[in-house]
């Protein structure tokens, strides 16, 4: 019996009333909660348009970067093209530059080394003609001195005759003046003129050493200033005709190797009047 009285304490038999005040205060606590999550769920929906919005706006900058960027490069790689081409112009150009001087200046070595042969070749004409007038009046003063001689020895016996009529006759004969060699005639004189070779050689080297230096300095400066890295159009096609200059001046040079070259000619053409004994004892040995 008290066992089944326990049980019946624990069950119990719920208000209707109190059940329907408790389901009305569920829904009166559940109304805030639900506009609050309606506000977030529009506040999610508003951000969400937003930063779509956004990434809308971004993405079409990003676009526009990318296209700037694109175009750049385009820029940048046709630059790298041009900058390249240049290189090798210059490279080729310099390269022509090279060779022409070296060709310029092995033609003005071969000219003054010609002058210098041509001038060897008077001087030695010169001295050969010189000593062929030395050695001819040599034998005409040995030939002078032995007639002189002879006659001396004439004279000293006949001074000793004692034939008056022979005295006369051989005196008259033996008293004419001979044949004396011209004493003004100095085939050595023409040497001494050999202080006005050097003279001259001297003043022609100084000419060639001044001529030299000042167009070498003139040619350095253009080569000096020539910019192979142009910052714009305008500077490139400036680089293209500079580099393309390289082929005009070494015509240039040409004309002023000539230039040398006529100088070497005149002063080589004065050697003549330097020596006239020689220029003339060359065509008469010829």
């Amino acid at each position: 019996m008290e066992f089944i009285k326990e049980e019946s304490e624990e069950i119990r038999i719920p208000d209707p009333r109190r059940v329907k005040d408790e389901d009305t205060e569920e829904k009166i606590d559940l109304t805030p909660l639900k506009e609050e999550c309606q506000e977030l769920n529009e506040e999610e929906e508003h951000h969400d348009f937003t930063t779509a919005a956004q990434r809308t706006e971004k993405q079409k900058q990003l676009k526009e970067t990318q296209k700037t960027f694109q175009q750049r490069i385009q820029q940048r790689e046709k630059d790298v093209q041009q900058l390249r081409e240049t290189v090798e112009s210059h490279k080729l150009s310099a390269q022509t530059a090279v060779e022409d001087s070296e060709r310029i200046f092995t033609e003005l070595i071969r000219s003054i080394e010609g002058s210098r042969s041509e001038l060897i070749r008077l001087i030695r004409d010169q001295e050969k003609a010189a000593v062929s007038r030395a050695e001819g009046r040599l034998e005409r003063l040995e030939q002078e001195i032995n007639d002189l001689r002879r006659r001396d020895a004439e004279l000293e016996q006949l001074s000793h005759t004692q034939d008056h009529i022979q005295f006369l006759q051989s005196f008259q004969s033996l008293s004419a003046p001979p044949e004396y060699t011209d004493e003004n005639d100095d085939p050595l004189i023409s040497l001494i003129s050999s202080d006005d070779l050097r003279e001259s050689v001297h003043q022609l080297r100084v000419k060639l050493e001044d001529f030299c230096k000042e167009e070498l300095k003139k040619i350095s400066d253009r080569v000096t200033f020539t910019n192979i890295v142009p910052r714009t159009r305008k500077d490139f096609l400036q680089s293209e005709s500079q580099t393309g200059g390289f082929l005009q001046r070494g015509a240039q040079e040409d004309l002023r190797q000539s230039h040398i070259h006529q100088h070497c000619s005149q002063d080589q053409e004065r050697l003549p009047t330097i020596f006239p004994s020689a220029h003339s004892g060359s065509e008469h040995s010829i």
